[in-house]
Parts: structure tokens; C-alpha cells; sequence
């Protein structure tokens, strides 16, 4: 956030979007990326410690769903530091945006910010099931993760190739630009931002199933 004020301590405004409105952006970037850290990062592990290394075996034994079982090993307390820095940037970016802050705002704020964990989730479940074809797929993993940077600033100011690949292919857009777009009352955006649940149940649906197909691939770690 220094980098970008200093950006615009020299320039008023870059593609349309002043300051406080790219820290909205960047603030709601952060929130999913955190409840998904926090909540769901064990998928993570799913490539070298449960595939790779067999421990798979043990959570197919059980009467409970295997992703689920994955999912609820634990919890990554470092993700919660984006979701409280996120809500700071964004309540500090609407204070000084003077936005009409409703009712209907903070419910859609609500609902966007746990589609975009799961939008997050999806793609980070996606990515890990190709270790059930391949052995070490965490440096794709990582790469793909970190398209989420382009998310963290106005979608416009990007190539068109880069627009459609982070809306339509890792669709990391909809966990910040869109809903933010939607806050900001930019209606060129809105018909996108509002299907931001549906891109999220999309999302998920294409990753699970997946997994399913990776599931029954599975060989145990010794053979």
C-alpha cells in the first residue's frame, strides 16, 4: 500500500481509478484470500503429504467424506491477519470514498467475500489433484496462486489477454474487481459482479468433480 500511495502522491489517478478506490480493490483481494487460508489451506497439503506420501490411505478408511476430512485437518491462523487487514483497508477506503453504505451493500460485501474463498479454494483444489498423475506439482500450484496478484488492482489496467484469463480461466477477478466495481456503483461491471456466486458455485463444481476423477486414480504409497 506505501508503493501504491507513493504512486499516486505524482499521478492523480490511473485508468479512472483514484487511490482509495484501488485500496478498496486491494482490500477485498485480501479478505477471501484470508478466509480461505484460514479455513481451507490444508488443501495445500493434499500433493506431497497425503498423495505422495500415502497418508491418503488412512482418511480413505474413514466413514467421512475424504475431502472433507482434509479440509477440517486444522486451520492456518496467518490467514486471518489478510481478513483483519483487508476489512481495515476496505472500511478505511469507503470512510474516505464517501460511499452510501447499505444495508444491501455489506449483505452482498458478505456473501462475495465467501464466494471468493471459495473461488480460491477451487482453484487450489484443482491444481492439487493433478498430483494423483503427477509427483511434484507445487511449483505449478504456486504459479497459478499467484495469478491472485493481478487481483489485488483495477482489472483495467491490464492487457485484454490478461483481463480474460483472470475472469474467465482462474477467475480470481471475482473475489475483488468485480465486487468492487459493484460497491463503487460502476455499472459497467455490475451484471458481472453480481454473478460473483455463481462463478464461485462453478468453480467448485468443476474442482470437485475433478478430484473425484483424481480420487479414483489413487494407488496407495506402495504401489
Amino acid at each position: 500500500m506505501i508503493f501504491i500511495w507513493v504512486i499516486f502522491s505524482h499521478i492523480p489517478k490511473i485508468e479512472g481509478w483514484e487511490f482509495y478506490q484501488i485500496g478498496l480493490v486491494y482490500g477485498l483481494a485480501a479478505i477471501p484470500s484470508g478466509l480461505a487460508e484460514f479455513f481451507l489451506n490444508t488443501v495445500w497439503n493434499l500433493p506431497s503429504y497425503y498423495i505422495n506420501q500415502g497418508n491418503l490411505d488412512r482418511v480413505l478408511i474413514r466413514p467421512l467424506n475424504p475431502l472433507y476430512t482434509i479440509v477440517a485437518d486444522g486451520i492456518e491462523p496467518h490467514g486471518l491477519g489478510f481478513v483483519i487487514f483487508g476489512t481495515g483497508m476496505v472500511v478505511y477506503s469507503l470512510i474516505h470514498l464517501h460511499m452510501p453504505f447499505t444495508v444491501l451493500k455489506v449483505i452482498y460485501l458478505i456473501v462475495a467475500a465467501l464466494s471468493g474463498a471459495i473461488i480460491y479454494f477451487s482453484i487450489n483444489l484443482f491444481m492439487a489433484t493433478i498430483a494423483f498423475w503427477f509427483i511434484d506439482v507445487m511449483s505449478t500450484m504456486v504459479m497459478v496462486h499467484h495469478l491472485n496478484e493481478f487481483a489485488k488492482y483495477p482489472l483495467t489496467i491490464y492487457h485484454k489477454a490478461i483481463q480474460i484469463l483472470i475472469t474467465w480461466v482462474v477467475p480470481f477477478a471475482f473475489t475483488s474487481f468485480y465486487p468492487a466495481s459493484y460497491l463503487l456503483d460502476k455499472e459497467a461491471y455490475k451484471n458481472l459482479a453480481l454473478i460473483t456466486p455463481l462463478v464461485a458455485v462453478i468453480a467448485f463444481t468443476i474442482a470437485h468433480t475433478f478430484w473425484n476423477i483424481g480420487l479414483k486414480k489413487y494407488q496407495s504409497a506402495g504401489g
